[in-house]
């Protein structure tokens, strides 16, 4: 049976992580919508840009602290005020690391348990493993692409 390229489903499993012990859903990227997934890329893309920044203005302090907490607080489901508040900048941009990172986990997740499947496969041939598909193979130049060597020493030669 072959494997699809693409499998989606449309029941939304929602990540977890654990805030003094208590478990809270994050948002998943399967239940955004083209406009939600543009304003979080926008807000990463201010964000980084605030953080690179030398030196920061007291305004854009601000501006920088208010953006992780809208952020965050959009990403974290369930996270009561009072659990949210005790959330230090660097914590809540931890949240926003790790959703952002989901994606790339969940396609890596997928990949290795298709290779894990396409590996098994294969060695279930019979034998089969090391032949050769029967196609022609380049001719190769004979020619050697090696530097030639250098000689002498590097300092440089008076005129004759």
């Amino acid at each position: 049976m072959e494997t699809p390229v693409l499998d989606l489903a449309t029941l939304v499993e929602r990540p977890t992580i654990a805030i003094d012990g208590c478990r809270y859903e994050i948002l998943s990227h399967d239940e955004l919508t083209a406009v939600d997934l543009h304003l979080f890329e926008a807000a990463g893309r201010r964000i980084e840009a605030l953080m690179g920044s030398e030196e920061l203005p007291e305004a854009d302090q601000e501006a920088l602290r208010r953006l992780i907490v809208k952020t965050s607080e959009r990403v974290m489901v369930g996270v009561p005020p009072e659990v949210a508040a005790k959330l230090s900048d660097t914590q809540r941009l931890a949240v926003l690391e790790v959703f952002t990172q989901l994606p790339a986990l969940k396609v890596a997740t997928k990949m290795m348990a298709t290779g894990a499947a396409a590996t098994g496969a294969k060695s279930a041939g019979k034998g089969r493993r090391g032949k050769s598909t029967g196609g022609k193979r380049p001719r190769g130049s004979s020619a050697s692409t090696a530097a030639s060597p250098g000689g002498g020493s590097p300092a440089a030669r008076s005129g004759s």
